[in-house]
């Protein structure tokens, strides 16, 4: 929670509108479930519960839909 709270603060200082979640699962499930030009980028934690970040960004990478994300 610190961590994301210091990148979320460093991110909204530079004009971005960040969107956080919990944990790996949960932001493939989010990032799925919104149309593919909704985010231009995703940053994730590589350690983080539930499905760590090196799974998340491989099911993310696998969805031909997030390309030029």
């Amino acid at each position: 929670p610190v961590n994301r709270r210091v990148a979320v603060n460093a991110l909204e200082m530079i004009g971005m509108i960040p969107d956080t979640t919990e944990n790996g699962e949960l932001a493939v499930k989010t990032l799925q479930s919104l149309s593919p030009e909704t985010y231009k980028a995703v940053l994730m934690d590589l350690e983080m519960p539930v499905m760590d970040g090196y799974e998340a960004a491989q099911r993310i990478r696998n969805d031909r839909r997030f390309d030029s994300l």
